[in-house]
């Protein structure tokens, strides 16, 4: 190709390339911002230097004979299709010379980066400006070693999903955004170096087609202005944008003819998914010996009584047990045409139709085993080729969801549950899937592999055919015949030594305060995976019957807060989890581990030490306050383990109320407020923010919740803690002011077109959010600001009325 490339070469760009009928990028932009005419300071700079004439020739020369551009920042050049407006016909004012040139001077300094791009990509009009950016976009991720980009500091991808919301709604709501945005999702301008977004990567692929659901694209169906929005998505979920096959025609016709390397035992049992599933599929491909019996092998897609309702049929990995418990394996790309998306569509599709199910039945206890024998039933299809996408930091592949860890949250109205997953690391989520390294234990299926995660050796093996048909019979039957198969299969197998028994007030207290480290060593010990390399536990909340794009909203501003605190060296600290939007009412959340709410906090502890005396009850107990449960879990007043815990607790309740005070979060009962086990405040649930309130009431008029309760663990208001508690907002507000566009710029991108709760106040949403930054106020009017919002938050009304509102109607103290 390079040979090609130098014969075609025949004259000199200004910035030291050869062309002839393909024009420098540099030279396009320059035309774009009409800079070479118009800014001497341009003309003089190394790397923008070049003649208005042979722009302008090198434009023609493209324009008549519609070549390709050459992006100049790398010494390989490539040719990429023209995609891009004509930047030579597009007229630029002489006034506005000079802010142009100034702002391409931006977009090449060293200070530009996503947080500026999204900003312009949303605010500026102007075509120059758009015709950048859309050339700047499809080459954001890139292969390092080849890096072909006009910034001299490249985009990071996770850089740019960050801001994924954002340039979903643009793309949905702007049409003239959405074809700057649309190569960066689908087409490449770089046909030899890089991949797509969409092509290269299935969880890009799905987070993007979930959020343009999210967002409401079938609502659009009739508008045909904005019918895009629905094209992509249904483009992308149609598995028709696959990277290219690297292989031949024989490559493919020989992998349709593997035969496994194991023999199938003629034991009654079950061999996981990977062992029935590619027994049977290699038998299938030998026996057809063509591409169509590919689509017999996940015409099973979804069902989980087949045991193969998340396998996609690929045959492109060793079928030897040997093999595919390598995970440090080369990875393998799919050259059998098999379904990318589906097996994690279907997955993630199965974990939240277990939420909308679990909605219908309203007994707590009823829920948690109809939980039990959902995940049980979905056990049934694991190890395969699936992963929680909310942990998309490294590649795994699930192998086991132990059942009866699994617990359904406290809810009134909705089923919200909390599982854990056992997964293993893998090189790249296409590589094969691993099974267990002793056979043995997986030719037959015990209660404990399937439904148990508490016991291992019971003795009592079943056939995987008669865990089906009593899962499914289970599944589809009344509540009383659910509980009683919850009595014979499920309940004999638990172990009855188990030190964290669920409460019967609320079954997820113990599950959620019982050390992250015991947990996992308990499971694993417990797991016929366990002895893998890479063995990981991973929990999972998923969420139905919730708006989860406010919280993905809430998630973004409180990244850019802690950002701007670590960048200003304010030691203030929010806990960030995760959280994936799926749908407009289904989603998943991180848990935080090692936590548990103040409502959950012991509300009677028995009087064990001399430092809780106060208000005994006649039989030796007392209410027990947030302060006496750091007196029992951290010693007395003046340790070294107190005082940490105590100053991590006021840095923590700092930054929550700087945070809840910026975007006006509301439901703020002890459900909503955590505490760790080092003593951080952590705060949960953003369904309520802005302009939202529960049922529109706007009841909650302090400006953040500050308790009595709270401010005694500091050590009262008259405690010098306390005084740093509010030295502590002072710097955090102060520093969040000088970085205030940051969070401008989210909320005011997710205003436009968005239909979201917490903009039902429309403009003012914006001009109440910069309001409260109080950027035309010294820093003295802010210490008095931060005064008197500490003195209403502490003597609010409103605070003690919705907390006992919440423990009336909810039992929430």
């Amino acid at each position: 190709m390079g040979a090609l490339m130098e014969s075609t070469y025949q004259s000199v760009c200004p910035h030291g390339r050869l062309l002839d009928s393909v024009t420098c990028a540099k030279c396009t932009l320059e035309q774009a911002f009409d800079l070479t005419a118009k800014c001497p300071v341009i003309q003089q700079d190394n790397d923008v230097r070049g003649t208005n004439s042979a722009a302008s020739s090198e434009n023609d020369s493209m324009h008549k004979e519609n070549n390709s551009i050459v992006l100049c920042a790398g010494e390989v050049p490539s040719t990429v299709q023209s995609a891009a407006v004509n930047p030579a016909v597009i007229p630029v004012s002489q006034s506005s010379g000079t802010r142009q040139s100034l702002l391409l001077r931006l977009f090449e300094s060293k200070v530009f980066d996503m947080r500026i791009a999204i900003q312009y990509l949303f605010s500026s009009k102007e075509p120059g400006v758009l015709t950048y950016l859309g050339i700047l976009f499809p080459h954001l991720c890139v292969d390092c070693s080849i890096l072909i980009v006009f910034s001299k500091n490249a985009f990071a991808e996770e850089d740019v999903d960050f801001y994924l919301p954002q340039l979903v709604s643009l793309y949905i709501n702007e049409r003239e955004i959405a074809e700057v945005l649309h190569p960066y999702f689908l087409h490449s301008h770089i046909v030899s170096v890089s991949m797509l977004r969409c092509r290269k990567s299935v969880e890009f692929s799905l987070k993007t087609a979930w959020l343009l659901d999210a967002f409401g694209v079938e609502s659009l169906r009739g508008c045909k202005r904005r019918t895009h929005g629905l094209k992509l998505k249904n483009l992308i979920l149609s598995e028709q944008i696959r990277p290219k096959c690297q292989a031949s025609e024989k490559m493919l016709r020989t992998n349709l003819t593997i035969v496994p390397a194991f023999a199938v035992s003629d034991k009654k049992g079950h061999y996981r998914s990977r062992s029935d599933a590619t027994a049977d599929h290699s038998r299938v491909l030998k026996r057809e010996n063509s591409v169509s019996s590919l689509r017999s092998l996940y015409s099973h897609s979804g069902d989980l009584s087949t045991g193969r309702a998340f396998d996609n049929g690929c045959c492109c990995h060793k079928a030897s047990e040997e093999a595919v418990t390598v995970l440090n394996e080369s990875v393998r790309d799919c050259v059998c045409n098999a379904p990318r998306l589906m097996p994690e569509a279907e997955f993630v599709k199965c974990l939240t139709a277990i939420g909308y199910r679990l909605r219908t039945i309203c007994n707590r206890e009823d829920r948690s085993s109809r939980l039990a024998a959902e995940l049980a039933m979905l056990n049934l299809n694991l190890p395969a080729r699936v992963w929680l996408p909310i942990y998309s930091e490294f590649p795994h592949h699930i192998v086991r969801i132990p059942p009866n860890a699994g617990v359904v949250l406290n809810s009134k109205d909705k089923a919200p549950y909390l599982l854990y997953v056992e997964a293993v690391e893998v090189s790249e989520k296409s590589s094969p899937f691993p099974l267990a390294q002793k056979s043995d234990s997986l030719s037959q299926v015990s209660v404990e592999s399937t439904t148990s995660a508490d016991s291992k050796d019971l003795g009592v093996v079943i056939t995987a055919n008669e865990v089906r048909r009593r899962l499914t019979e289970s599944l589809s039957a009344p509540n009383k015949q659910l509980k009683s198969f919850e009595i014979s299969v499920l309940r004999p197998h638990r172990n009855n030594k188990s030190c964290f028994q669920h409460s019967n007030e609320d079954p997820s207290a113990s599950v959620l305060s019982e050390p992250w480290i015991e947990k996992a060593k308990r499971i694993r010990e417990n797991s016929p995976y366990g002895n893998l390399p890479g063995w990981r536990l991973l929990p999972v909340m998923v969420k139905t019957g919730d708006d989860l794009r406010q919280e993905l909203l809430a998630y973004q501003i409180m990244c850019q807060l802690q950002e701007i605190w670590n960048l200003e060296r304010v030691p203030l600290r929010l806990r960030l989890y995760k959280t994936l939007v799926i749908s407009r009412d289904a989603g998943m959340i991180e848990p935080v581990v090692n936590a548990v709410s103040l409502h959950q906090v012991p509300k009677t502890i028995e009087v064990m030490d001399v430092y809780i005396k106060r208000s005994l009850t006649a039989d030796g107990k007392k209410n027990c306050t947030v302060l006496d449960h750091f007196l029992s879990e951290f010693g007395e007043f003046n340790s070294e383990e107190f005082l940490t815990a105590q100053n991590n607790f006021i840095r923590s309740c700092a930054a929550y109320c700087l945070m809840c005070y910026l975007l006006q979060v509301k439901d703020r009962h002890n459900g909503n407020i955590l505490l760790d086990a080092e003593g951080h405040i952590i705060h949960i649930d953003f369904g309520y923010i802005l302009s939202s309130s529960p049922k529109n009431l706007g009841f909650e008029c302090s400006p953040f919740k500050l308790t009595d309760e709270i401010i005694e663990v500091m050590g009262g208001p008259q405690s010098e803690m306390f005084n740093y508690f509010k030295i502590l907002m002072l710097q955090g507000l102060i520093a969040a002011r000088k970085h205030h566009e940051r969070i401008l710029t989210i909320v005011e991108i997710m205003l436009s077109g968005s239909q979201l709760p917490c903009f039902r106040g429309g403009g003012t949403v914006i001009r109440d959010l910069r309001a409260r930054f109080h950027v035309n106020c010294t820093d003295e009017k802010l210490h008095a600001l931060i005064d008197d919002m500490v003195e209403t938050s502490r003597r609010s009304i409103t605070t003690r009325l919705y907390d006992n509102f919440q423990y009336f109607t909810n039992g929430i103290l």
